[in-house]
């Protein structure tokens, strides 16, 4: 019997993504995000193909969470997981750790992006709200299947979002 994988030990862990990341340190999306048009939806603007590009992400899978229709990330040192970076300025930092405050926890973790291996941003799920299932997580299924409803989901989860961000 083969022993659990380990997580790949981040540089960094925090509750979320810091403020002063934003303009310094890309968000490294693997999973909803990827899509520009539920991106723009959350950020309230429009991202331009320039804002993202490749990189990937070693020591880790992409699987669908059992209890939700995005992916969560595992442990798997012979695996890498393609996503995108996105260089965040402050308004999309708060943006997004909203989004993906109750599921996940930040983490900064090193990729590679154009022949450069730089530290990132992700959100790693937090297991006792995000159930990893075996099954790989694929954008192009998911949004065949949820993209169209998911726009409503977005606007309720960021509801709540405060008008101003309390540190600022």
């Amino acid at each position: 019997m083969r022993a659990p994988a380990q997580w790949p030990k981040p540089l960094a862990v925090a509750e979320e993504v810091p403020p002063e990341a934003a303009g310094r340190t890309p968000i490294f999306f693997f999973g909803t995000l990827m899509d520009r048009d539920i991106l723009a939806h959350l950020l309230g603007r429009p991202v331009g193909a320039e804002e993202l590009r490749p990189a990937r992400l070693s020591g880790f899978r992409r699987v669908a969470a059992r209890n939700a229709s995005y992916p969560v990330l595992l442990p798997d040192p012979e695996a890498v997981v393609e996503g995108l970076l996105f260089l965040p300025g402050p308004e999309d930092v708060r943006r997004i750790n909203h989004y993906e405050s109750d599921e996940y926890r930040a983490e900064l973790h090193l990729v590679d992006s154009g022949g450069e291996r730089l530290p990132a941003w992700l959100f790693i799920g937090r297991e006792a709200v995000l159930e990893a299932g075996e099954r790989p997580w694929d954008l192009r299924a998911w949004a065949a299947r949820h993209k169209a409803g998911f726009f409503a989901l977005l606007d309720e989860w960021m509801e709540d979002l405060p008008s101003e961000d309390p540190a600022g």
